[in-house]
């Protein structure tokens, strides 16, 4: 829902800067012409960007990955999702999308992007630190691996509870 109306909101605003000269007025979405077409064009745009987060792993947030990891995904899924919204408003019809806009709008979406994980995975970090949000975890079997495991979802991070072995 929200990545969708991000990505949206920005691709109008870099389009306004890139033809217009300034981020956004009240006549930005005056311009914009709307069909049934459009309006389904989308809609499949929409579940093909939420196929590409869900693909990318951005809607897990019990994530142990590396940051570094994190980062390359989220940079994978903007370039698909700009790639694909590229592609769509040419298929709409709207063609003043060439010279600098691409990069512009693939630069600001990452950035945007970026930030709004990191500040969302923050928060919940910083919420599990402190104990909340917490879910209480029994492993079953008590070999070598479920020891290992056990060490590794005791991270305070994960907000995982291991209560024991069984």
């Amino acid at each position: 829902g929200l990545d969708i109306v991000l990505v949206i909101a920005l691709f109008a605003c870099v389009r306004e800067y890139v033809n217009f000269g300034h981020i956004i007025n009240k006549n930005t979405f005056h311009r914009v012409e709307f069909s049934l077409t459009h309006l389904l064009t989308l809609i499949v745009l929409a579940v093909l960007w939420n196929r590409i987060f869900t693909f990318a792993h951005m809607y897990q947030l019990r994530q142990s990955v590396a940051w570094a990891k994190r980062l390359l995904l989220i940079a994978v899924a903007c370039s698909l999702v700009v790639s694909t919204m590229l592609l769509g408003v040419y298929l709409m019809g709207i063609t003043d999308i060439g010279g600098s806009l691409p990069f512009i709008f693939w630069f600001s979406t990452l950035t945007v992007f970026v930030f709004y994980r990191l500040a969302l995975f923050g928060v919940i970090r910083l919420a599990r630190i402190k104990r909340h949000n917490i879910q209480n975890v029994v492993i079953v079997g008590s070999n070598k691996r479920s020891i290992s495991l056990s060490d590794d979802l005791s991270k305070r991070e994960l907000g995982i509870n291991v209560i024991g072995f069984i």
